[in-house]
This record gives C-alpha cells, sequence and structure tokens, in this order.
C-alpha cells in the first residue's frame, strides 16, 4: 500500500518522511508522473499598480531562488517551477470563493495540457489527487501584497525570509461547501427557524414519549452545518473558511510539500486572521 495513501511514495520505505527532504519529496513526484511543472497557481486580485506587482513577485522569487539553490541545492527545481500568474482586472477585490471557482475551471480546462500524454491509468487517478498544484492556489490581495512588500528587497535571502503573507484557497474534491460569497443567508435562517417551529410541534405532541427531558433535548437538537457560531468571513461563519494566510516565507517549497498529503490542512490550519506557520 501507498505510504500515507500517496501513490508515488509506495516504494519508499517507512524512513521515507524523516529521511528525505521537502524538495526530494517534490522531486520524487515530479519523477513519478512526468511532470515537468510545480507551483502553486496565483491569481492577481489587485491592480492599479503593475510595478508593485512586479516587485511583489520578485520578493517571492528572490526567496524562491535562495532556499532552493543554497539550501536544498536544487537548482532544477527553480528551472521547473512556474507560479502561473492569472491577471484579470475583474478579479480586483475578489473573493477566495470567486478564485476558487476560477481555479477549479482552469483545473479541468487549461491544466490537462501539463499532463503527460500516455500516463498509465492508475496515475492518472491519482495524479490530480496528490498534486497540490491541482489542489491549492494562492489569491493575493492589496494586504498580503502590502505585507510582503513591507520588507526591504534586498534583505530577501537563505537567511532573512521573505515577510509577509499570501492567502491560499483550497479547491480540492474535498471542499464541497457552498459558495459563501454568494449563499443567501436570509433564506437559510427562514428555513432554520421553520424546522426549529416543526421540531417544536413535534416535541409538543410526542414529548410524553421521552421520561428523561434532558435526553429528548440532546437527541433533538438542530445541529446548523452552515452556522458554527463563527465570525463571518466572506460569508462563511464556519471554522474552516476553505482558505488560509500563509508565510510568504515558507509557501515555496515548504508548504507545497507539506500538502502532497492533504490532512495536513486539517491539521495545520488556522482561520484568518491567524497565520499558518509550518
Amino acid at each position: 500500500m501507498a505510504m500515507w495513501g500517496l501513490l508515488f511514495a509506495q516504494d519508499k520505505g517507512p524512513g521515507y518522511l524523516s529521511n528525505s527532504t521537502e524538495a526530494q519529496r517534490i522531486e520524487d513526484l515530479l519523477s513519478f508522473y512526468g511532470l515537468t511543472k510545480w507551483g502553486f497557481v496565483v491569481y492577481r486580485c489587485t491592480y492599479g499598480d503593475d510595478e508593485r506587482w512586479a516587485q511583489f513577485m520578485a520578493r517571492l522569487n528572490t526567496h524562491r531562488d535562495a532556499v532552493l539553490r543554497a539550501f536544498y541545492h536544487k537548482p532544477e527545481l527553480v528551472e521547473s517551477y512556474d507560479w502561473n500568474v492569472h491577471e484579470d482586472p475583474s478579479l480586483e477585490g475578489a473573493t477566495k470563493d470567486e478564485v476558487r471557482r476560477r481555479f477549479r475551471q482552469w483545473v479541468t480546462t487549461t491544466s490537462q495540457m501539463e499532463i503527460p500524454g500516455g500516463l498509465e491509468d492508475f496515475k492518472k487517478a491519482a495524479i490530480m489527487r496528490e498534486n497540490p498544484r491541482y489542489n491549492y492556489c494562492v489569491h493575493v490581495d492589496l494586504d498580503a501584497m502590502d505585507s510582503v512588500m513591507q520588507q526591504p528587497a534586498g534583505a530577501i535571502g537563505l537567511d532573512c525570509p521573505v515577510s509577509g503573507y499570501v492567502n491560499l484557497v483550497r479547491a480540492d474534491r474535498g471542499w464541497d461547501l457552498p459558495d459563501f460569497d454568494r449563499f443567501d443567508w436570509a433564506s437559510h435562517e427562514s428555513l432554520k427557524a421553520a424546522e426549529a417551529e416543526k421540531q417544536e410541534r413535534n416535541e409538543e405532541e410526542d414529548g410524553d414519549e421521552y421520561e428523561d427531558e434532558e435526553e429528548y433535548e440532546d437527541e433533538d437538537e438542530y445541529e446548523d452545518e452552515y452556522d458554527k457560531g463563527e465570525p463571518e468571513i466572506e460569508g462563511s461563519r464556519l471554522t474552516d473558511v476553505g482558505w488560509l494566510m500563509v508565510c510568504a516565507g515558507s509557501l515555496v517549497p515548504e508548504t507545497f510539500a507539506a500538502l502532497i498529503r492533504s490532512f495536513v490542512w486539517d491539521i495545520k490550519y488556522r482561520r484568518p486572521p491567524k497565520v499558518m506557520e509550518l
């Protein structure tokens, strides 16, 4: 059986995780599936200053190059890294749900050109699941860009990681919740109220069947799967809002390599405005 359910690691042995680096795991992933590109797709959601955007991307690239070349000694991973920046002025101020919708469309269409022809069927079934490139994307709004730009460009290096954060959006098949930026909370609340009223009538009619009132209340308590009582973020009241803020300095390669194992999202998740660190 593949290690951690990962097909590409099936022959790596029990010590693979502790004996390999993040860069090595990425190399093994690319090699197993015959891929020539890796990295997070980026959605630019702030416009009006192209020069500042170019400087922002330069900072990310400077940090990436320093870490992969000087620390991991993997210059080939620098050459194969592809941000695939999506720029469209209509994305100005876009929500994370909007970016997820666009990213998923890219995954099911254009991204397929990255998949090698003649790939075995069993690999085709696993590649989209195991490769973070097709399950997570980066959303950059003005706040995220400004956080990275606070650090002088010349200060970035192996001993001084890039500062700030970017937004990382989850878009794997396991994320099947509504797009809360379009969610009709008024209708939802009306339905919830109607359900509560119906439940109250049932309690009045059937209450004598329960000897223990506390047990009765526990069994019939209404649970709202979409409202966990959290402060609303872009329409979501869930604990996991489907995106997080991740340190720009750990985005590449640490975060990418970590998310090869999808359960890491749940373990490391921090609800915004907290920032996830690896």
